[in-house]
Protein backbone atom coordinates (compact mmCIF):
# COMPACT_ATOMS: atom_id res chain seq x y z
CA UNK A 1 0.00 0.00 0.00
CA UNK A 2 -0.99 2.66 -1.44
CA UNK A 3 -1.87 0.61 -4.93
CA UNK A 4 -2.87 2.63 -7.49
CA UNK A 5 -6.41 3.64 -7.90
CA UNK A 6 -6.41 4.34 -4.12
CA UNK A 7 -6.40 7.62 -2.35
CA UNK A 8 -6.04 10.66 -4.49
CA UNK A 9 -5.26 8.30 -7.19
CA UNK A 10 -8.73 6.93 -7.00
CA UNK A 11 -10.18 9.45 -9.61
CA UNK A 12 -8.44 10.13 -12.95
CA UNK A 13 -9.07 12.64 -15.33
CA UNK A 14 -8.73 10.62 -18.98
CA UNK A 15 -8.73 12.26 -23.04
CA UNK A 16 -12.40 11.15 -24.63
CA UNK A 17 -12.16 10.87 -28.17
CA UNK A 18 -10.71 7.19 -28.14
CA UNK A 19 -12.10 4.58 -31.13
CA UNK A 20 -13.76 2.54 -28.64
CA UNK A 21 -14.02 2.49 -25.19
CA UNK A 22 -11.09 2.06 -23.17
CA UNK A 23 -8.49 2.86 -26.46
CA UNK A 24 -5.63 4.84 -26.11
CA UNK A 25 -6.03 8.42 -27.25
CA UNK A 26 -3.36 10.33 -26.30
CA UNK A 27 -3.85 13.73 -29.05
CA UNK A 28 -5.37 16.37 -26.18
CA UNK A 29 -6.35 18.60 -29.63
CA UNK A 30 -8.65 14.96 -30.29
CA UNK A 31 -10.13 15.23 -26.58
CA UNK A 32 -13.75 16.38 -27.88
CA UNK A 33 -16.11 14.01 -25.84
CA UNK A 34 -17.01 10.46 -27.44
CA UNK A 35 -15.48 7.04 -26.16
CA UNK A 36 -13.54 7.08 -22.87
CA UNK A 37 -9.50 6.68 -23.57
CA UNK A 38 -7.75 4.67 -21.07
CA UNK A 39 -4.72 8.05 -21.82
CA UNK A 40 -5.12 9.83 -18.69
CA UNK A 41 -4.13 13.55 -18.94
CA UNK A 42 -0.72 14.71 -17.99
CA UNK A 43 -0.05 17.70 -16.07
CA UNK A 44 3.08 17.82 -14.98
CA UNK A 45 6.13 17.28 -16.86
CA UNK A 46 9.05 15.24 -15.11
CA UNK A 47 12.55 15.10 -16.12
CA UNK A 48 14.42 12.39 -14.49
CA UNK A 49 17.68 12.65 -12.59
CA UNK A 50 19.48 9.23 -11.27
CA UNK A 51 16.13 7.08 -11.54
CA UNK A 52 17.05 3.33 -11.78
CA UNK A 53 16.68 2.14 -15.54
CA UNK A 54 14.11 -0.37 -14.06
CA UNK A 55 11.62 2.08 -12.51
CA UNK A 56 9.09 4.07 -15.17
CA UNK A 57 7.07 7.07 -14.09
CA UNK A 58 3.69 6.98 -14.97
CA UNK A 59 2.19 9.84 -13.39
CA UNK A 60 2.94 13.03 -11.12
CA UNK A 61 0.07 14.26 -9.11
CA UNK A 62 -0.12 18.78 -10.52
CA UNK A 63 -0.14 18.83 -6.27
CA UNK A 64 3.41 18.29 -6.09
CA UNK A 65 4.04 22.10 -7.83
CA UNK A 66 6.91 23.15 -9.38
CA UNK A 67 10.51 22.36 -8.16
CA UNK A 68 12.64 18.80 -7.82
CA UNK A 69 10.94 16.28 -5.44
CA UNK A 70 13.24 13.26 -4.71
CA UNK A 71 12.48 9.85 -5.23
CA UNK A 72 14.71 7.23 -2.92
CA UNK A 73 14.78 3.22 -3.63
CA UNK A 74 16.16 1.01 -1.01
CA UNK A 75 16.06 -2.32 -2.56
CA UNK A 76 12.00 -3.25 -2.78
CA UNK A 77 11.32 -0.13 -1.03
CA UNK A 78 10.58 3.30 -2.73
CA UNK A 79 9.46 6.84 -0.60
CA UNK A 80 8.78 10.33 -2.28
CA UNK A 81 9.65 13.41 -1.36
CA UNK A 82 7.44 16.56 -3.03
CA UNK A 83 9.16 20.02 -3.72
CA UNK A 84 9.76 21.37 -0.19
CA UNK A 85 8.04 18.42 1.05
CA UNK A 86 9.05 15.61 3.39
CA UNK A 87 9.59 11.78 2.85
CA UNK A 88 6.43 9.92 2.56
CA UNK A 89 5.73 6.39 3.94
CA UNK A 90 7.74 3.86 2.75
CA UNK A 91 5.97 1.63 0.37
CA UNK A 92 7.02 -2.01 -0.96
CA UNK A 93 7.17 -2.27 -4.60
CA UNK A 94 7.73 -5.80 -6.60
CA UNK A 95 8.37 -6.77 -10.20
CA UNK A 96 5.59 -5.73 -12.28
CA UNK A 97 3.88 -3.95 -9.57
CA UNK A 98 2.50 -0.51 -9.64
CA UNK A 99 2.54 1.98 -6.70
CA UNK A 100 1.46 4.81 -5.59
CA UNK A 101 4.28 7.10 -3.71
CA UNK A 102 2.81 9.98 -1.33
CA UNK A 103 5.15 12.90 0.16
CA UNK A 104 5.18 12.70 3.65
CA UNK A 105 3.08 15.91 4.53
CA UNK A 106 0.38 15.96 2.05
CA UNK A 107 -1.39 12.79 0.24
CA UNK A 108 -2.48 14.66 -2.67
CA UNK A 109 1.17 15.30 -3.78
CA UNK A 110 2.16 11.66 -4.77
CA UNK A 111 3.45 9.85 -7.69
CA UNK A 112 2.68 6.73 -9.48
CA UNK A 113 5.43 4.21 -11.14
CA UNK A 114 6.03 0.58 -12.12
CA UNK A 115 8.32 -1.80 -11.54
CA UNK A 116 9.95 -3.32 -14.74
CA UNK A 117 12.73 -5.56 -13.48
CA UNK A 118 13.40 -7.79 -9.96
CA UNK A 119 16.68 -5.41 -10.07
CA UNK A 120 17.04 -4.01 -7.02
CA UNK A 121 18.41 -0.36 -6.45
CA UNK A 122 19.73 1.39 -3.30
CA UNK A 123 19.80 5.03 -5.17
CA UNK A 124 18.40 8.28 -4.93
CA UNK A 125 16.95 10.11 -8.14
CA UNK A 126 15.12 13.83 -8.77
CA UNK A 127 12.24 14.88 -10.63
CA UNK A 128 12.63 17.93 -12.08
CA UNK A 129 8.94 19.10 -11.90
CA UNK A 130 7.21 21.66 -14.61
CA UNK A 131 3.89 22.40 -15.67
CA UNK A 132 2.77 20.33 -18.55
CA UNK A 133 1.49 22.40 -21.73
CA UNK A 134 -1.25 22.24 -24.00
CA UNK A 135 -2.73 19.02 -22.60
CA UNK A 136 -6.76 18.76 -22.84
CA UNK A 137 -7.92 20.56 -19.38
CA UNK A 138 -5.96 24.16 -21.08
CA UNK A 139 -6.39 23.34 -24.74
CA UNK A 140 -3.79 24.39 -27.48
CA UNK A 141 -2.06 27.81 -27.30
CA UNK A 142 -4.26 30.52 -28.27
CA UNK A 143 -3.62 32.15 -31.89
CA UNK A 144 -2.78 35.74 -33.04
CA UNK A 145 -6.52 36.24 -34.43
CA UNK A 146 -8.13 34.52 -31.77
CA UNK A 147 -6.60 36.75 -29.46
CA UNK A 148 -7.32 39.52 -31.30
CA UNK A 149 -10.91 38.71 -32.08
CA UNK A 150 -11.71 37.10 -28.94
CA UNK A 151 -12.79 33.09 -28.98
CA UNK A 152 -14.04 30.01 -27.15
CA UNK A 153 -12.02 26.67 -27.55
CA UNK A 154 -14.14 23.13 -26.23
CA UNK A 155 -12.64 19.87 -25.03
CA UNK A 156 -13.99 17.14 -22.86
CA UNK A 157 -12.40 14.73 -20.46
CA UNK A 158 -13.44 11.97 -18.54
CA UNK A 159 -13.54 11.63 -14.80
CA UNK A 160 -12.29 7.75 -14.20
CA UNK A 161 -12.92 6.00 -11.10
CA UNK A 162 -11.15 3.09 -10.86
CA UNK A 163 -11.24 2.22 -7.24
CA UNK A 164 -12.85 -0.75 -5.83
CA UNK A 165 -15.55 1.72 -3.97
CA UNK A 166 -17.91 4.85 -5.07
CA UNK A 167 -16.17 8.05 -5.06
CA UNK A 168 -18.41 10.60 -3.80
CA UNK A 169 -19.26 14.27 -2.93
CA UNK A 170 -17.35 14.89 -6.50
CA UNK A 171 -16.88 18.81 -7.32
CA UNK A 172 -14.71 20.66 -9.79
CA UNK A 173 -14.15 24.48 -10.42
CA UNK A 174 -11.40 26.81 -11.87
CA UNK A 175 -9.76 27.37 -8.92
CA UNK A 176 -8.31 30.87 -7.70
CA UNK A 177 -4.61 30.80 -9.28
CA UNK A 178 -3.38 33.06 -6.16
CA UNK A 179 -5.06 34.04 -2.82
CA UNK A 180 -7.38 36.62 -3.20
CA UNK A 181 -7.29 40.19 -2.05
CA UNK A 182 -9.55 43.26 -1.43
CA UNK A 183 -10.25 45.35 -3.88
CA UNK A 184 -9.95 48.41 -1.19
CA UNK A 185 -8.36 50.83 -3.66
CA UNK A 186 -10.77 51.17 -6.54
CA UNK A 187 -13.49 48.73 -8.24
CA UNK A 188 -15.50 48.46 -11.16
CA UNK A 189 -18.80 50.45 -12.09
CA UNK A 190 -21.92 48.76 -12.62
CA UNK A 191 -20.84 48.61 -16.09
CA UNK A 192 -18.01 49.88 -18.84
CA UNK A 193 -14.50 50.12 -18.21
CA UNK A 194 -13.02 50.07 -15.19
CA UNK A 195 -10.01 48.88 -12.72
CA UNK A 196 -9.26 46.83 -9.58
CA UNK A 197 -6.85 48.07 -7.61
CA UNK A 198 -6.00 46.80 -3.57
CA UNK A 199 -3.53 47.73 -1.21
CA UNK A 200 -1.89 44.02 -0.67
CA UNK A 201 0.65 42.74 -2.99
CA UNK A 202 -0.05 41.82 -6.51
CA UNK A 203 2.97 40.87 -7.98
CA UNK A 204 2.49 37.22 -8.20
CA UNK A 205 -0.74 38.01 -10.32
CA UNK A 206 -0.02 37.18 -14.06
CA UNK A 207 0.22 40.53 -16.13
CA UNK A 208 -2.97 39.77 -18.24
CA UNK A 209 -5.25 37.16 -17.08
CA UNK A 210 -9.13 36.33 -16.00
CA UNK A 211 -9.97 37.51 -12.53
CA UNK A 212 -13.05 35.94 -10.72
CA UNK A 213 -14.55 38.92 -8.31
CA UNK A 214 -16.38 37.57 -4.97
CA UNK A 215 -18.44 38.88 -2.52
CA UNK A 216 -17.50 39.81 1.07
CA UNK A 217 -19.02 36.42 1.66
CA UNK A 218 -17.29 35.22 -0.68
CA UNK A 219 -19.61 34.31 -3.53
CA UNK A 220 -19.13 34.80 -7.20
CA UNK A 221 -20.02 38.16 -8.79
CA UNK A 222 -18.09 38.42 -11.44
CA UNK A 223 -15.56 37.48 -14.27
CA UNK A 224 -13.35 39.80 -16.35
CA UNK A 225 -10.64 39.75 -18.67
CA UNK A 226 -7.84 42.45 -17.09
CA UNK A 227 -4.25 43.48 -18.01
CA UNK A 228 -1.73 44.99 -15.50
CA UNK A 229 -1.66 48.49 -15.28
CA UNK A 230 0.55 51.05 -13.20
CA UNK A 231 -0.92 50.26 -9.81
CA UNK A 232 -3.83 47.55 -10.71
CA UNK A 233 -5.42 45.80 -13.13
CA UNK A 234 -7.24 47.32 -15.98
CA UNK A 235 -10.70 45.90 -17.54
CA UNK A 236 -12.27 47.06 -20.52
CA UNK A 237 -15.94 46.95 -21.28
CA UNK A 238 -15.79 44.16 -23.96
CA UNK A 239 -13.60 42.28 -20.66
CA UNK A 240 -16.74 42.17 -18.61
CA UNK A 241 -19.11 39.64 -17.74
CA UNK A 242 -17.21 36.86 -19.39
CA UNK A 243 -17.76 32.85 -18.23
CA UNK A 244 -21.20 33.07 -18.08
CA UNK A 245 -21.15 35.63 -15.26
CA UNK A 246 -22.92 39.65 -15.80
CA UNK A 247 -21.42 42.70 -15.06
CA UNK A 248 -22.49 44.20 -11.37
CA UNK A 249 -21.03 47.21 -9.37
CA UNK A 250 -18.51 46.64 -7.35
CA UNK A 251 -17.48 47.45 -3.29
CA UNK A 252 -14.13 48.21 -1.40
CA UNK A 253 -15.15 45.01 0.45
CA UNK A 254 -14.83 42.73 -2.74
CA UNK A 255 -12.05 40.47 -3.48
CA UNK A 256 -10.47 39.28 -6.40
CA UNK A 257 -8.17 36.34 -7.92
CA UNK A 258 -6.34 35.53 -10.97
CA UNK A 259 -8.17 32.26 -12.61
CA UNK A 260 -8.41 30.35 -15.60
CA UNK A 261 -10.93 31.17 -18.14
CA UNK A 262 -13.27 28.09 -18.51
CA UNK A 263 -16.96 27.14 -18.09
CA UNK A 264 -17.77 23.34 -17.36
CA UNK A 265 -20.25 21.01 -17.80
CA UNK A 266 -20.54 17.52 -16.43
CA UNK A 267 -22.64 14.90 -18.34
CA UNK A 268 -23.26 11.24 -17.39
CA UNK A 269 -22.20 8.81 -20.22
CA UNK A 270 -24.90 7.39 -22.40
CA UNK A 271 -23.88 3.38 -23.92
CA UNK A 272 -20.36 4.00 -22.71
CA UNK A 273 -19.71 8.18 -24.26
CA UNK A 274 -20.27 11.27 -23.83
CA UNK A 275 -21.35 14.01 -26.12
CA UNK A 276 -18.91 14.99 -29.05
CA UNK A 277 -17.87 18.27 -30.53
CA UNK A 278 -17.43 18.52 -34.02
CA UNK A 279 -14.69 20.33 -33.49
CA UNK A 280 -13.22 22.48 -31.13
CA UNK A 281 -14.71 25.20 -32.26
CA UNK A 282 -18.16 24.10 -32.35
CA UNK A 283 -20.06 23.85 -28.81
CA UNK A 284 -21.56 20.28 -27.83
CA UNK A 285 -24.70 19.74 -28.98
CA UNK A 286 -27.50 20.18 -25.79
CA UNK A 287 -24.55 20.85 -23.24
CA UNK A 288 -24.96 23.88 -20.79
CA UNK A 289 -22.13 25.43 -19.75
CA UNK A 290 -21.74 27.11 -16.22
CA UNK A 291 -18.72 29.51 -14.56
CA UNK A 292 -17.46 27.15 -11.64
CA UNK A 293 -15.34 29.52 -9.69
CA UNK A 294 -15.57 28.51 -6.19
CA UNK A 295 -16.52 24.89 -4.38
CA UNK A 296 -20.40 27.03 -3.89
CA UNK A 297 -20.40 27.55 -7.66
CA UNK A 298 -18.85 24.08 -8.68
CA UNK A 299 -20.60 21.75 -11.08
CA UNK A 300 -21.11 18.48 -8.96
CA UNK A 301 -21.72 14.86 -9.03
CA UNK A 302 -23.32 12.97 -6.09
CA UNK A 303 -21.28 9.71 -6.70
CA UNK A 304 -19.50 8.07 -9.45
CA UNK A 305 -19.62 4.25 -9.03
CA UNK A 306 -16.68 2.00 -9.00
CA UNK A 307 -15.33 1.00 -12.53
CA UNK A 308 -17.41 4.18 -13.71
CA UNK A 309 -16.92 7.43 -15.13
CA UNK A 310 -18.70 11.13 -15.74
CA UNK A 311 -18.19 13.80 -18.60
CA UNK A 312 -16.54 16.79 -17.79
CA UNK A 313 -16.82 19.67 -21.02
CA UNK A 314 -14.79 22.41 -20.99
CA UNK A 315 -15.08 25.76 -22.74
CA UNK A 316 -12.32 28.24 -22.82
CA UNK A 317 -13.13 31.91 -22.88
CA UNK A 318 -10.32 33.91 -24.72
CA UNK A 319 -11.12 37.73 -24.48
CA UNK A 320 -11.20 40.03 -27.32
CA UNK A 321 -7.34 42.34 -27.26
CA UNK A 322 -6.54 39.84 -24.91
CA UNK A 323 -2.73 40.69 -24.70
CA UNK A 324 0.65 38.33 -25.58
CA UNK A 325 1.59 35.61 -22.78
CA UNK A 326 4.77 33.55 -22.77
CA UNK A 327 3.06 31.18 -19.25
CA UNK A 328 0.04 31.14 -18.65
CA UNK A 329 -1.34 28.38 -16.06
CA UNK A 330 -4.80 27.17 -16.34
CA UNK A 331 -6.14 24.74 -13.04
CA UNK A 332 -9.09 22.80 -12.62
CA UNK A 333 -9.43 21.64 -8.61
CA UNK A 334 -11.10 18.64 -8.18
CA UNK A 335 -13.11 17.76 -4.99
CA UNK A 336 -13.89 14.02 -3.86
CA UNK A 337 -14.43 11.46 -1.30
CA UNK A 338 -12.74 7.55 -1.54
CA UNK A 339 -12.13 5.37 1.16
CA UNK A 340 -13.72 8.08 3.66
CA UNK A 341 -11.21 10.22 3.35
CA UNK A 342 -11.94 13.75 0.89
CA UNK A 343 -9.29 14.25 -1.55
CA UNK A 344 -8.45 17.69 -3.09
CA UNK A 345 -6.44 17.75 -6.64
CA UNK A 346 -5.66 20.16 -9.06
CA UNK A 347 -5.27 19.27 -12.43
CA UNK A 348 -3.10 21.97 -14.11
CA UNK A 349 -1.14 22.86 -17.06
CA UNK A 350 0.15 25.86 -19.18
CA UNK A 351 -0.46 27.46 -22.77
CA UNK A 352 0.20 30.63 -24.61
CA UNK A 353 -0.99 34.02 -25.92
CA UNK A 354 -0.21 35.21 -29.02
CA UNK A 355 -0.42 38.51 -30.64
CA UNK A 356 1.63 40.67 -33.16
CA UNK A 357 5.32 40.41 -33.19
CA UNK A 358 6.93 43.63 -32.29
CA UNK A 359 10.15 45.58 -32.90
CA UNK A 360 11.04 48.85 -30.51
CA UNK A 361 13.27 51.52 -31.26
CA UNK A 362 15.10 52.76 -27.87
CA UNK A 363 16.60 56.07 -28.35
CA UNK A 364 19.03 58.01 -25.92
CA UNK A 365 21.49 61.14 -26.15
CA UNK A 366 23.78 59.25 -23.88
CA UNK A 367 25.06 55.29 -23.83
CA UNK A 368 22.63 54.29 -21.30
CA UNK A 369 19.42 53.41 -22.20
CA UNK A 370 16.13 52.43 -20.27
CA UNK A 371 14.74 49.20 -20.96
CA UNK A 372 12.34 49.28 -18.30
CA UNK A 373 10.35 52.48 -20.35
CA UNK A 374 8.09 52.22 -23.03
CA UNK A 375 10.12 52.12 -26.85
CA UNK A 376 10.39 55.62 -28.49
CA UNK A 377 8.51 53.73 -31.24
CA UNK A 378 7.40 50.37 -32.28
CA UNK A 379 6.21 48.46 -36.00
CA UNK A 380 5.64 45.05 -37.04
CA UNK A 381 8.34 44.70 -39.17
CA UNK A 382 11.57 46.45 -40.71
CA UNK A 383 12.46 48.85 -41.81
CA UNK A 384 11.04 51.46 -39.08
CA UNK A 385 11.66 54.86 -38.90
CA UNK A 386 11.87 58.11 -35.91
CA UNK A 387 12.05 61.86 -35.85
CA UNK A 388 14.79 62.96 -34.32
CA UNK A 389 15.68 66.30 -32.66
CA UNK A 390 17.66 68.13 -34.19
CA UNK A 391 20.54 70.47 -32.70
CA UNK A 392 20.41 74.24 -33.26
CA UNK A 393 23.66 74.67 -34.30
CA UNK A 394 26.57 72.22 -35.53
CA UNK A 395 26.07 68.76 -35.04
CA UNK A 396 24.44 65.77 -32.70
CA UNK A 397 24.97 62.29 -31.46
CA UNK A 398 22.20 60.12 -30.90
CA UNK A 399 22.31 56.07 -29.27
CA UNK A 400 19.94 53.87 -30.67
CA UNK A 401 19.11 50.19 -29.75
CA UNK A 402 16.77 47.46 -31.16
CA UNK A 403 14.67 44.83 -29.04
CA UNK A 404 12.73 42.20 -30.73
CA UNK A 405 9.26 40.82 -28.91
CA UNK A 406 7.82 37.43 -30.38
CA UNK A 407 4.32 37.12 -30.44
CA UNK A 408 3.81 35.26 -27.05
CA UNK A 409 5.58 38.63 -25.59
CA UNK A 410 9.34 37.24 -24.95
CA UNK A 411 11.80 40.18 -25.78
CA UNK A 412 15.16 39.93 -26.77
CA UNK A 413 17.87 41.36 -23.94
CA UNK A 414 19.70 42.95 -26.48
CA UNK A 415 21.68 46.16 -24.92
CA UNK A 416 23.99 47.11 -27.27
CA UNK A 417 23.67 50.88 -28.97
CA UNK A 418 24.58 52.20 -31.89
CA UNK A 419 25.73 55.69 -32.67
CA UNK A 420 24.36 58.14 -35.21
CA UNK A 421 25.01 61.76 -35.72
CA UNK A 422 22.96 64.58 -37.65
CA UNK A 423 23.37 68.03 -38.37
CA UNK A 424 21.08 71.08 -37.50
CA UNK A 425 19.86 70.42 -41.35
CA UNK A 426 18.88 67.25 -40.76
CA UNK A 427 21.95 65.28 -42.51
CA UNK A 428 23.45 62.37 -41.41
CA UNK A 429 27.03 63.31 -40.72
CA UNK A 430 29.62 60.57 -40.49
CA UNK A 431 30.72 60.36 -36.28
CA UNK A 432 34.01 60.43 -34.87
CA UNK A 433 35.14 57.26 -33.84
CA UNK A 434 35.13 56.14 -30.02
CA UNK A 435 38.29 56.74 -28.04
CA UNK A 436 40.79 54.51 -26.98
CA UNK A 437 40.78 52.88 -23.00
CA UNK A 438 42.69 51.51 -20.74
CA UNK A 439 45.97 53.19 -22.04
CA UNK A 440 49.38 52.43 -20.07
CA UNK A 441 52.72 53.80 -20.44
CA UNK A 442 55.58 51.79 -19.21
CA UNK A 443 59.37 51.49 -19.15
CA UNK A 444 60.74 48.81 -21.32
CA UNK A 445 64.70 48.57 -22.42
CA UNK A 446 68.01 50.90 -22.88
CA UNK A 447 65.38 54.25 -21.99
CA UNK A 448 62.50 52.84 -24.85
CA UNK A 449 59.03 52.75 -22.86
CA UNK A 450 56.00 50.54 -24.20
CA UNK A 451 52.51 52.17 -24.78
CA UNK A 452 49.91 49.68 -24.36
CA UNK A 453 46.03 50.84 -25.13
CA UNK A 454 42.70 49.18 -26.60
CA UNK A 455 39.83 50.09 -29.02
CA UNK A 456 35.86 48.96 -29.32
CA UNK A 457 36.17 48.84 -33.63
CA UNK A 458 32.73 46.97 -33.53
CA UNK A 459 31.39 49.78 -31.32
CA UNK A 460 31.86 52.23 -34.16
CA UNK A 461 30.21 50.14 -37.37
CA UNK A 462 30.24 52.52 -40.14
CA UNK A 463 32.35 54.60 -38.62
CA UNK A 464 35.14 53.31 -37.17
CA UNK A 465 39.10 53.99 -37.42
CA UNK A 466 41.29 52.36 -38.75
CA UNK A 467 44.75 53.39 -38.13
CA UNK A 468 46.33 54.49 -34.45
CA UNK A 469 48.21 57.63 -33.77
CA UNK A 470 50.54 58.29 -30.97
CA UNK A 471 52.00 61.98 -29.46
CA UNK A 472 54.69 62.22 -27.30
CA UNK A 473 56.34 65.16 -25.04
CA UNK A 474 59.00 65.81 -22.32
CA UNK A 475 58.39 68.47 -19.84
CA UNK A 476 54.72 69.71 -21.18
CA UNK A 477 51.62 68.12 -22.84
CA UNK A 478 51.68 67.08 -26.23
CA UNK A 479 48.92 68.77 -28.99
CA UNK A 480 47.92 66.77 -31.01
CA UNK A 481 46.18 69.18 -33.28
CA UNK A 482 49.77 70.81 -33.35
CA UNK A 483 52.65 68.41 -33.16
CA UNK A 484 53.67 65.29 -35.70
CA UNK A 485 52.47 62.13 -34.16
CA UNK A 486 55.68 59.57 -33.25
CA UNK A 487 54.11 56.78 -34.79
CA UNK A 488 51.03 56.09 -36.69
CA UNK A 489 49.94 52.18 -36.95
CA UNK A 490 47.03 50.35 -38.83
CA UNK A 491 44.42 48.95 -37.04
CA UNK A 492 43.66 45.65 -37.92
CA UNK A 493 40.61 44.09 -40.44
CA UNK A 494 40.11 41.06 -38.24
CA UNK A 495 40.55 40.78 -34.58
CA UNK A 496 40.51 37.56 -33.85
CA UNK A 497 41.24 37.72 -29.70
CA UNK A 498 38.41 39.05 -27.80
CA UNK A 499 36.68 41.99 -28.89
CA UNK A 500 39.02 44.89 -28.19
CA UNK A 501 41.81 45.98 -31.01
CA UNK A 502 45.13 46.23 -28.64
CA UNK A 503 48.00 48.23 -29.31
CA UNK A 504 51.36 47.42 -28.10
CA UNK A 505 54.06 49.79 -28.99
CA UNK A 506 57.48 50.49 -28.37
CA UNK A 507 59.66 53.52 -28.66
CA UNK A 508 61.94 55.82 -27.55
CA UNK A 509 64.32 55.98 -26.14
CA UNK A 510 64.42 58.42 -23.13
CA UNK A 511 66.85 59.70 -21.12
CA UNK A 512 66.71 58.66 -17.28
CA UNK A 513 63.95 60.34 -15.32
CA UNK A 514 62.33 62.16 -18.31
CA UNK A 515 58.87 63.59 -17.69
CA UNK A 516 56.98 61.51 -20.58
CA UNK A 517 54.22 62.77 -21.60
CA UNK A 518 51.79 60.78 -24.14
CA UNK A 519 48.34 60.99 -25.57
CA UNK A 520 46.81 58.25 -28.28
CA UNK A 521 44.23 58.26 -30.58
CA UNK A 522 42.60 56.67 -33.35
CA UNK A 523 41.71 58.02 -36.85
CA UNK A 524 39.78 56.87 -40.01
CA UNK A 525 42.63 57.73 -42.73
CA UNK A 526 39.52 58.37 -45.47
CA UNK A 527 38.77 61.82 -43.96
CA UNK A 528 41.48 62.38 -40.91
CA UNK A 529 38.68 62.32 -38.57
CA UNK A 530 40.11 61.46 -34.94
CA UNK A 531 38.43 60.50 -31.97
CA UNK A 532 39.32 63.72 -30.45
CA UNK A 533 40.74 62.31 -27.24
CA UNK A 534 42.97 64.43 -25.16
CA UNK A 535 43.98 62.57 -21.88
CA UNK A 536 47.46 62.57 -20.95
CA UNK A 537 49.02 59.50 -19.63
CA UNK A 538 52.73 60.32 -17.68
CA UNK A 539 55.53 57.97 -16.89
CA UNK A 540 59.07 59.46 -15.11
CA UNK A 541 61.27 56.98 -17.03
CA UNK A 542 62.99 54.67 -14.82
CA UNK A 543 66.97 54.69 -14.73
CA UNK A 544 69.61 52.20 -15.33
CA UNK A 545 67.39 49.93 -17.67
CA UNK A 546 69.29 47.57 -19.41
CA UNK A 547 68.61 45.39 -22.65
CA UNK A 548 68.65 41.25 -21.84
CA UNK A 549 72.40 39.86 -22.86
CA UNK A 550 72.21 38.39 -26.10
CA UNK A 551 71.61 34.94 -25.70
CA UNK A 552 74.81 33.68 -27.54
CA UNK A 553 76.78 35.27 -25.29
CA UNK A 554 76.17 32.59 -22.46
CA UNK A 555 76.45 29.75 -24.64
Amino acid sequence: MPNEWTNADSLRVLNTGAASAGAPQIDPDASLGGYLASSQVRTMKYYPVNIPANIEILYVSAANGLGTGTVAFSGAVATWTAPGGTAGASVAIVNGETKVLEDGTDPEKYIRIRKLSTETSLLQGTLNLTWDENNAVVMRNVAEADALAGDSKYRAVGLSNGSAGAVTGVSVYSEPLSTPVVSDNEFLPATGAGELKSSKFLGVFPDACHIAIFDSAGALKEVVYAIRSEFGYAVAATGRGLCGTTAALGTSADTFAPVYGVELALETPTADAITAAADEDTPPTAISFTGAFSVATAVTAASIAAGDWVGLHLKRDTAAASQQIADILGSLRVVFTAGGTEYSVPFSGAYKVANAVQWQLFVSETTVFDFQADPDAVSAALPMSLPLTLPVSGNKNYWYAVRYRNRYGLTSLNQYGRKVGISSTGTSVLLAPSSPFNTTLEDSYEGDVKVITSYLKGNDEGYAANRWAIWASVGSDPDPDVDTPVKTKGIPDINLIGDAFELSYIFGPYASGADLRVVVRVYRSSDDVTDGNTDVITLTTASGAEAPEDILALM
